[in-house]
């Protein structure tokens, strides 16, 4: 089996830049790590878009580091949307976002997803973790621990159902409404 790897790069993207990372409909067996993108102002510092996987053909985003967003513009962390079989490991997201249309981590949709030990900071407006699926789903993000989140003025998560969007200030609330981190 084949295994897709984008490994060791460096970016610092041009100021009209919209993406750091971007995988698009892949099959799984995809490893993401020890990248630095830095200073993206909008848009994905990492993005996994309808790579669905299974047990045997996973994503693994490790071991990265992104600085996100600006003073005058928001830029996500690392996002997925409409993924599964996902490990999301040891990876560090600073964000410089002042809006809390931006977050740290992004789901949208998918299954079976893990986020284990990353550092999600953002010294103001941002969101940390950002789950969304439709009530036919159910949540994707099935083990979520040892995370550090850190927003001053921001959530530290937030999760749409597809009927309702609720925001959590604080690690508590965050714990209480998902049992986890």
């Amino acid at each position: 089996t084949q295994v897709f790897s984008i490994t060791g790069n460096n970016f610092e993207p041009s100021s009209s830049a919209i993406a750091g990372i971007t995988l698009v409909k892949g099959s799984g067996n995809t490893t993401i790590t020890n990248n630095v993108i830095s200073h993206l102002r909008s848009g994905s510092a990492i993005s996994v878009i309808e790579v669905p996987g299974n047990q045997q053909t996973t994503t693994m985003i490790s071991n990265n580091m992104a600085r996100v967003g600006d003073s005058t513009s928001n830029a996500n962390g690392i996002t997925l949307k409409n993924t599964g079989y996902a490990s999301i490991l040891h990876n560090t997201v600073h964000g410089a976002n002042r809006s809390l249309d931006a977050s740290l981590l992004s789901i949208n949709g998918g299954s079976t997803i893990t986020a284990l030990n990353n550092l999600l900071t953002n010294p103001n407006k941002a969101i940390g973790i950002a789950v969304s699926y439709t009530l036919a789903q159910s949540f994707p993000l099935v083990i979520s621990d040892f995370n550090l989140i850190q927003t001053d003025s921001g959530r530290v998560g937030q999760i749409s159902d597809g009927n309702n969007t609720t925001q959590f200030v604080s690690l508590p609330q965050w714990r209480s409404a998902t049992s986890k981190d």
